[in-house]
């Protein structure tokens, strides 16, 4: 597993021969540890394993075991720990077995028996051949101590170098706190007197009283949070300048690394519970954490930043105030391809109608700069570009010159702005600037850029030899066709994440995410077969409700395909969880409010017109549909491409 960065301070520790041959291990092991500590050291394992959700069962009656975790493939598991006094003893068959009943009976598949002792080979085999079912590892006195040599984080944890024994440590987690209503930091070192923190760390340790708290003022990267939403507009603290300055907060005690995931949660309610009222909505953002060992060097750890978010009606995980599965009247089960990903709707059966929940937000801090290096580069390209206004035309006038690459009419309506594009321009892939050649040029056979360029300004004095012909530099033709459309070199800094990514990929989406940038637009379909709809009527019709701030109709003969925009004020402070029930309402009041003024014979096909149009079926998953996913040979009948095919086509 990933442990992550050490910082420049570099970990040294002695290797296994350092604890006295490899013979002594093992004693060196079991001296630091007791049955309980055993376990905290068996959950540290499965921790650097990458296992999350890990929790311990102590105590008599625990049913055979003493860890549950999910690992990394996303399976359940179970973990026995048998702690022997003398750790030459063998596990006993009785003690063995002890793992396979309680995966048998709590209907698990994995396993792993850890013991500071030994196990005979021959117990291994007999167990592995009569649960050849499970999945069971045995991890006996010697792998456990080389499991902790072996792995920085548990040495760090485990080992001193010279003995093993649990060492202090200290886990620190960058964190941010941003205020909803204004979208501004708050740092808990800066905003708040030296009496509220003290009363915070008070509060705190009411809670943890084995735990000692810290909080410091950092400035940090953005890296440790990404992907990072900043305020909008920039503030000071974040972005306004070129440091970040975040809070720090340093906890000492943990039993065990494990622990970190359920110590979040207590914290961020803490720190909830101590704002109080003073702001209406506080979304908590703990960083990726490090451990800091003894001489106050750092280990990176490998868990991911998550946000907490309190308001009024809600206080828990971020991701689940946006969780859009599993709702009783919406749903967002389809069989879209992810080229049919941006058509992907909530979609409530019981009404007929479906639901585009995206969300409006500033893109990812690492990713503007990376949008931003990419212009950059582009400006270059753009400024190689040749740009002309030349006569308005309906067919190319210049047989003698090669076809512009785009042409738009310019505002006084009787001349043409043309350009002819350096090839990056035209889709070809472009590297960002590098002093060493290995971008994609050593990948992809890209066109020469000196034969380009040529060409482009063979073009130009071709077009300079016609006076009615005005070449016109590079700058200005961008200005000019942002007026005609919009600048093609623009930077977007905020990005509309549709339906489909927060339902599915909700965690892409940058953080702090503010619940003011949810976006509902109720979508419904209406047939029918006599008289027209007129769009005016629709629009009309809501035009003073509250909860809709604009109509779109797409009208057809035999049909009407209406987009309504809700700003639910209500439903500012709720999970999206609660928002769909009262869409739910409305969204019966709304279909109930449109037929008055259809034709009488007009029906809800708003499934139905989905198929017909996107074919993209709401309410129906790929395993229950017909299409192919996948590239198909439209010369053999559409069937689909074996592996070679494909591969073909995509390097092609």
């Amino acid at each position: 597993m990933k442990i992550g960065k050490v910082s420049s301070k570099t970990i040294s520790f002695e290797v296994a021969m350092g604890v006295k041959g490899p013979e002594k291990i093992k004693e060196k092991l079991t001296a630091c540890l007791d049955p309980k500590l055993l376990v905290d050291l068996a959950a540290d394992l499965l921790f650097v394993k990458g296992h999350n959700k890990i929790r311990k069962t102590d105590g008599p009656g625990d049913g055979g075991r003493d860890l549950f975790s999910i690992d990394v493939s996303g399976e359940r598991l179970l973990v026995q720990c048998k702690f022997h006094e003398d750790c030459d003893k063998t596990s006993s068959s009785r003690e063995l077995s002890e793992l396979p009943m309680a995966l048998i009976k709590f209907n698990y598949n994995k396993g792993i028996f850890i013991t500071n002792g030994k196990i005979s080979p021959q117990s291994k085999r007999e167990y592995l051949d009569n649960y050849s079912h499970l999945d069971l590892t045995f991890i006996d006195g010697n792998d456990l101590a080389m499991e902790v040599i072996d792995s920085p984080l548990l040495k760090a944890v485990w080992f001193d170098g010279h003995d093993f024994h649990k060492i202090s440590n200290s886990i620190s987690f960058p964190i941010l706190l941003r205020e909803h209503n204004e979208d501004l930091p708050l740092i808990i070192t800066k905003h708040f007197d030296d009496t509220e923190v003290e009363n915070l760390i008070y509060e705190l340790n009411s809670v943890f009283s084995e735990f000692s708290f810290t909080f410091k003022s950092s400035f940090l990267s953005t890296d440790c949070f990404e992907p990072y939403k900043a305020p909008e507009p920039l503030s000071n603290e974040e972005g306004g300048s070129s440091l970040f300055s975040f809070s720090e907060i340093i906890i000492e005690g943990l039993n065990t690394l494990a622990d970190i995931e359920n110590t979040k949660v207590k914290v961020s309610e803490v720190i909830f519970s101590w704002l109080g009222e003073r702001f209406d909505g506080i979304t908590l953002r703990f960083g990726i954490p490090s451990l800091i060992s003894n001489d106050d060097s750092k280990i990176e750890l490998s868990i991911s930043p998550e946000s907490f978010i309190n308001t009024k009606d809600y206080t828990g995980k971020e991701l689940d105030f946006y969780n859009l599965n599993d709702h009783e009247f919406w749903s967002g089960v389809n069989d879209a391809r992810v080229t049919e990903a941006g058509l992907i709707r909530l979609y409530c059966h019981q009404l007929n109608v479906c639901l585009d929940y995206s969300i409006n937000s500033r893109l990812a801090w690492k990713e503007q700069l990376t949008r931003i290096a990419s212009i950059e580069n582009l400006k270059t390209k753009w400024n190689k570009s040749i740009f002309a206004l030349i006569e308005k035309y309906d067919e190319w006038p210049y047989s003698n010159i090669q076809e512009p690459d785009e042409a738009g009419l310019w505002i006084d309506n009787k001349r043409m702005i043309c350009a002819w594009f350096h090839f990056s321009l035209l889709g070809w892939p472009s590297d960002i600037r590098s002093r060493n050649n290995d971008g994609l040029g050593s990948i992809f056979k890209l066109p020469d850029d000196a034969e380009w360029v040529d060409k482009l300004d063979s073009i130009k004095n071709c077009l300079s030899s016609y006076k009615n012909v005005e070449l016109v530099e590079p700058a200005i033709a961008r200005h000019m066709v942002a007026i005609i459309g919009e600048d093609p070199l623009r930077l977007e800094e905020k990005v509309l994440y549709h339906t489909g990514e927060v339902i599915n990929y909700p965690e892409v989406i940058p953080s702090p995410i503010m619940p003011n940038s949810r976006i509902p637009c109720l979508e419904i379909v209406l047939a029918y077969h006599e008289d027209k709809v007129i769009e005016s009527d629709v629009i009309q019709l809501f035009s003073e409700q509250e909860s809709v701030t604009g109509v779109e109709c797409d009208i057809m003969n035999d049909h009407c395909h209406v987009r309504i925009n809700l700003k639910l004020e209500s439903t500012q402070t709720k999970s999206s969880t609660e928002a769909l029930n009262e869409v739910s309402q409305l969204a019966e009041q709304i279909l109930n409010k449109l037929k008055t003024i259809m034709p009488k014979e007009c029906m809800v096909i708003t499934r139905e017109y989905w198929k017909k149009k996107y074919n993209l079926s709401l309410g129906i998953d790929w395993q229950d549909s017909g299409k192919h996913y996948g590239f198909t040979n439209t010369k053999t009948d559409n069937e689909l491409m074996d592996f070679h095919e494909t591969m073909n086509r995509l390097t092609s």
